[in-house]
């Protein structure tokens, strides 16, 4: 641990400990990789009190990822899938979480430090006017470069988008065991 990664922690935890404030909303951000995978040879069908069995060969449908926000202080969250990761997709997702917070005069994003997560974005993916105001409606703050700093808030991320993508049938397009049937690529 050095000096960045103590203030950045220290920072973060005081921003989770704020009560809640719908003016100012803490929120968690996470992205995730996902390949679409489809099943090649059915699996055995239950039995009870048994476990489905599932084949291992699989078939490759391309890959998607998941963007989501959370506000871990009264679950309300926003997910998008984007055909790729790219300084666009963040900024059409911050776009869409900023309508979820209208009332919100700014909204605080803890965040990791990837490329795409920047200022840049909005004047990428937008007019000036539209990359201003969601500049100006941020306050973006990163979580550590080293370790998990935020690894409550992004299991919990991750539970939602297994608990949106669950199985609907038994020949669905598989993310891992998760089904995304219902997956929409945004444009």
């Amino acid at each position: 641990m050095n000096a960045e990664f103590i203030a950045r922690m220290e920072e973060i935890l005081w921003l989770y400990s704020l009560p809640y404030n719908r003016r100012r909303p803490v929120l968690c951000y996470d992205e995730r990789p996902c390949f679409l995978i489809g099943e090649l040879v059915e699996g055995f069908s239950m039995k009870a009190e048994a476990v489905k069995k599932e084949h291992y060969a699989y078939s490759k449908n391309g890959s998607c990822y998941l963007l989501a926000t959370i506000e871990p202080k009264t679950g309300r969250r926003v997910a998008d899938v984007f055909g790729q990761r790219r300084k666009v997709e963040f900024a059409r997702h911050f776009q869409k979480v900023a309508a979820q917070f209208p009332e919100a005069e700014k909204i605080i994003v803890i965040l990791d430090n990837l490329n795409t997560h920047h200022a840049s974005s909005f004047y990428e993916a937008f007019e000036a006017v539209e990359a201003r105001r969601l500049t100006e409606k941020a306050r973006v703050s990163l979580h550590a470069k080293i370790g998990e700093l935020a690894q409550y808030d992004r299991n919990r991320v991750f539970r939602y988008f297994a608990s949106v993508f669950e199985p609907t049938n038994s020949k669905s397009s598989r993310i891992g065991k998760r089904s995304v049937n219902n997956c929409q690529r945004t444009k």
